[in-house]
Parts: C-alpha cells; sequence; structure tokens
C-alpha cells in the first residue's frame, strides 16, 4: 500500500481540489462508460461461446467413443465368429479381419471353400469394409465438429479478453463531495 493511500484511509485526506471534501477508496472503470458497454458486448458472447465450445468437442469426444465402441461389438466380429464356428481355416479368417481382399479371393481357391461358406465369408468382408466406413466417417466428424469447437473456443477466449481489458476497474481515491479521482495505486 502506498504512503498516499494509507494516509488517506487512517485520516482520510481533504481533497486537494475543493478543500472541503474528504477522499475515500473507490473502484471505477477504467474506461468511459461507451467503451465499458462494448466490452459487455464482446464478454458476455465470449463467455457462452467457451462453454459452448467445450460442449462441442467433448459431445464430438463421446459420439466419436461410443461409434469406436459400437463397432468394437458390431455386426463384422459376429460375422468372424461365424466363420470360426463353421470351420474356415484361420488364415482365411485372419485376412477376412483385416479386410484384405485379393488375399482373401486368392485363399478361396487354395483351399477349395464351398460356394455356401465363400458367400458367408464374402459376407464378413463386406461388414469388415463397412466397419471400417463407420470409423472413417467417426474420424471425419470429430475432425470437423472439434475443429470447429477449439476454433470457436480460440476466438471466444480472444474476444473475452479484449471485453475485459475493456471493463477493468482501477483503485482510486475519490473525493466524496467534488468527485475529483486521484490514482491510490
Amino acid at each position: 500500500m502506498g504512503t498516499y493511500q494509507a494516509a488517506a484511509q487512517a485520516h482520510h485526506l481533504p481533497c486537494q481540489i475543493c478543500r472541503q471534501g474528504s477522499l475515500s477508496r473507490k473502484k471505477i472503470f477504467r474506461m468511459s462508460g461507451p467503451v465499458v458497454f462494448i466490452g459487455f458486448i464482446f464478454l458476455i458472447p465470449s463467455v457462452i461461446g467457451i462453454f459452448l465450445s467445450a460442449f462441442i468437442f467433448f459431445g464430438s469426444v463421446a459420439m466419436t467413443s461410443r461409434a469406436a465402441g459400437h463397432s468394437s461389438d458390431s455386426a463384422s466380429q459376429q460375422a468372424i465368429a461365424t466363420l470360426r464356428q463353421i470351420g474356415i481355416p484361420a488364415q482365411v479368417i485372419d485376412d477376412v479381419a483385416a479386410g484384405r481382399d485379393h488375399a482373401v479371393e486368392q485363399e478361396l481357391d487354395t483351399y477349395q471353400i464351398a460356394m455356401g461358406q465363400q458367400r458367408l465369408i464374402r459376407d464378413a468382408l463386406e461388414k469388415v469394409h463397412s466397419d471400417d466406413v463407420v470409423k472413417a466417417g467417426a474420424g471425419l466428424a470429430f475432425l470437423f465438429s472439434g475443429g470447429f469447437a477449439v476454433i470457436l473456443g480460440i476466438a471466444s477466449f480472444v474476444g473475452g479478453l479484449l471485453g475485459w481489458l475493456l471493463v477493468m476497474r482501477k483503485r482510486v481515491l475519490q473525493c466524496d463531495l467534488c468527485g475529483a479521482v486521484v490514482n491510490a495505486g
């Protein structure tokens, strides 16, 4: 605390301008009224924007994890389990699970698998590919929604910072009679 401020608190210093009033501690806005109003116009939507961007970001994370969890116990996993149950060779099942079309077609000729089983193998391969599409779609959705949320959050933070700078207050000593202001800090 400065000596002038300490003296003002202890003895209620007389105003040097009007010589009749006394100085008391107050907090006032640093800027004029219209500038402070503009600051609140920046600050309030920015705070809302920060919360909205956090909501969008965490929502997109939840949706992406839900899509990944959905594909883990999906139809392709069930189709691969069916292939194991009917006795399809392990190499064919591994290639189906990895989505290697060309290798699967070669192995169908090599192992001389029956037509009904070949149809089940091709169906399982299609289901693996459709799961890949779902995963890619979920990744793209996260990229766009998460990217939008990050950009919105940064823009809102910058707007909020600008608004905060415009609505900041300062401590002063102000005369209770004439309203004269002396910086307290």
